[in-house]
């Protein structure tokens, strides 16, 4: 599972699946990426065709007194989706129909602040950019990767003309 990683349990602003760790991260914190993770369990012996990627198909949202940038304290779960209905927790439907995305993700989401893709971290929510530079999964692991969950990608296409965007971009990399 790589995903869930940071949230709104935190008391600073984090990416719920990174691909790396952020500059300045230290001790346990720093360990919690996607790439700590794999590098761990391959330098322990786990077989490379037993591991699998998990990636998220929603974003984790907070509630801030004064920051939007990583590591900034957060006071909470952000507000709660229309149809997930938890605080703190959007699908990507939501966040990307809220946003108007139409690219990486960037922009202002309504009511909620700043909505960004950190370079270093890769993703505070897969989107199709994220999903793409990813793809070194597929010369890591044979067994590659799944999702959660699959009812959570934009499966009416209303955000950029396709359904399933990111199950599309996951498909188009296939495993070994």
């Amino acid at each position: 599972m790589a995903y869930d990683l940071h949230g709104s349990w935190d008391r600073t602003l984090g990416h719920n699946s990174p691909l790396y760790s952020r500059e300045g991260e230290t001790s346990a914190v720093a360990q919690l990426n996607q790439d700590w993770g794999v590098t761990y369990w391959l330098s322990n012996g786990a077989p490379p065709e037993k591991i699998m990627l998990g990636i998220a198909t929603y974003g984790r949202t907070f509630l801030t007194y004064n920051g939007n940038q990583m590591g900034d304290w957060a006071l909470g779960p952000g507000r709660q989706g229309t149809f997930t209905e938890e605080a703190g927790f959007l699908a990507y439907y939501e966040i990307c129909h809220t946003s108007r995305m139409a690219g990486p993700a960037s922009g202002t989401l309504k009511h909620s602040g700043t909505l960004r893709l950190l370079p270093n971290r890769m993703g505070g929510y897969d989107d199709v950019d994220s999903i793409t530079i990813k793809k070194y999964i597929k010369s890591t692991w044979s067994r590659g990767r799944y999702v959660w969950a699959i009812d959570m990608d934009d499966f009416r296409g209303t955000c950029g003309n396709v359904s399933n965007p990111l199950l599309r971009t996951i498909r188009e990399y296939p495993s070994k």
